[in-house]
């Protein structure tokens, strides 16, 4: 009984909940005063690849504040909802973040993907472009998230308890490969629309990177600089063996593939006996 009234939640979630939402900021935006912000931009990429990172940094300038996935679930008029949203905003710059999954599945009433994207950009969004390099850590980084029941852990909230988990390694490629195909869908959506490419590994995994990071961006969009700030904490280790505990198994099943490439340095530490 549990399991279908979780089930039943999840589904009228999904499928009804965002059409009551855009309709209850459709009336509250008719009795509101409109107003419009001096700017607007939009992060867009996967999820896990430093998204809430990024917010968090944005945030922490006063000028600024960034939702998170208000296109999470299905709406008639998704830009629509944008636009209320953003001249709901008492800050002078409005952001949101945009996950691919959610133009490519769950809004499946965008026939014209790349055409969605270009009235964001026409309707006065910049667009981030997040991605991660390392698609082995991207897949490990959902498993992991999924292992432990977090998405996040902030400082203040307790230790951070890394508990072990072992990794399906049928499930690990498939979540590679669906991430080659999201970032083969992210280019085609973007092409020939004007953007600011964040890249996790280079630009958001070492926090001494933030101020250049958000300096940049803060140039892009054309808004000042405020020294930013985050209390979340990294969850995974930079050693697989400190959160896996099948990591020889996984470092050889990634052998001789595509993937092996995504091995780091760290990461090759002897296989045991007997592999």
């Amino acid at each position: 009984m549990k399991r279908l009234l979780f089930n039943l939640r999840e589904s009228f979630s999904q499928n009804y909940f965002g059409y009551l939402l855009e309709s209850y900021h459709f009336f509250r935006d008719k009795l509101s005063s409109v107003k419009k912000p001096e700017k607007k931009f939009v992060i867009f990429g996967k999820g896990r690849s430093g998204s809430t990172l990024l917010v968090s940094l944005l945030n922490s300038n006063p000028d600024v504040f960034c939702d998170g996935e208000i296109l999470n679930r299905k709406m008639k008029n998704p830009i629509g909802h944008l636009q209320r949203m953003a001249r709901r905003e008492s800050h002078p710059i409005y952001g949101f973040k945009l996950l691919s999954y959610q133009v490519m599945f769950t809004h499946t009433n965008i026939k014209d993907k790349h055409g969605f994207m270009s009235k964001l950009h026409n309707e006065g969004f910049h667009i981030i472009y997040l991605r991660r390099d390392n698609i082995l850590r991207y897949a490990l980084s959902i498993l992991y998230a999924r292992f432990r029941m977090q998405w996040h852990h902030e400082k203040g909230s307790g230790e951070i308890k890394r508990e072990k988990m072992r990794v399906e390694i049928s499930e690990l490629f498939r979540l590679m490969e669906d991430s080659i195909r999201d970032e083969k869908f992210e280019r085609s959506v973007l092409k020939g629309l004007p953007h600011e490419e964040v890249v996790y590994e280079r630009d958001l995994e070492d926090n001494t990177r933030h101020a250049d990071t958000v300096k940049r961006l803060c140039s892009f969009l054309g808004i000042r600089y405020s020294e930013p700030e985050t209390n979340l904490m990294k969850i995974t280790t930079k050693e697989l063996d400190g959160f896996i505990e099948n990591a020889d198994e996984l470092r050889q099943s990634l052998r001789g593939t595509q993937f092996e490439k995504y091995l780091e340095p760290a990461d090759y530490a002897p296989v045991s006996a007997g592999q």
